[in-house]
């Protein structure tokens, strides 16, 4: 070997995080392994497609589903940095989705200080999640500089689906 391809062997290769996970799992193809690790098995059962609506569960039980996720989910920025664990998008769908009976729609001011982020940032999520058609705004009739954002019947329909196949897949309530 020469002291050039030496030199070309000692150099490391900076691999994503994607393509460290694919080298891995051929590596483990060509010596005769498992193509999945065990986290992956254990993750295999997420692979199937989502369920499909006609689901029964009740509503209320659905709701207090995602309530107990949205306190899980802001329990955690007390152990750790919020910027590792925000998402204020899926925030503000679980806000919007628990508290629909209850409470209706909620001001921008509110909804993004549930979120804990920014009211740009919550500004940028509403503008998303609307273009997505899974919230709505609604001017207020009697004080035109407040918006009510409350979530659509498409946000309704796909937050039911996603509850309905936790409880099916049995993960906890």
């Amino acid at each position: 070997m020469t002291e050039q391809s030496a030199r070309k062997l000692s150099n490391p290769v900076m691999l994503s995080e994607a393509e460290a996970t694919e080298t891995a799992r051929l590596l483990r193809i060509l010596m005769g392994g498992p193509a999945r690790n065990a986290f992956e098995q254990d993750l295999s059962q997420y692979d199937r497609p989502p369920m499909q609506p006609g689901f029964d569960h009740d509503k209320e039980r659905l709701r207090n589903l995602a309530k107990r996720a949205f306190l899980t989910r802001r329990a955690r920025s007390r152990f750790f940095s919020p910027a590792m664990v925000g998402e204020p998008a899926w925030d503000m769908l679980l806000v919007l989705y628990a508290t629909a009976a209850s409470h209706g729609p909620h001001t921008i001011s509110k909804l993004t200080a549930f979120t804990g982020a920014p009211p740009t940032t919550g500004l940028r999520w509403i503008d998303y999640l609307e273009s997505q058609n899974l919230v709505r705004r609604e001017d207020n009739p009697t004080d035109k500089r407040v918006v009510f954002i409350g979530i659509s019947e498409k946000g309704s329909r796909a937050m039911d689906a996603y509850f309905s196949e936790m409880i099916e897949r049995g993960l906890p309530e």
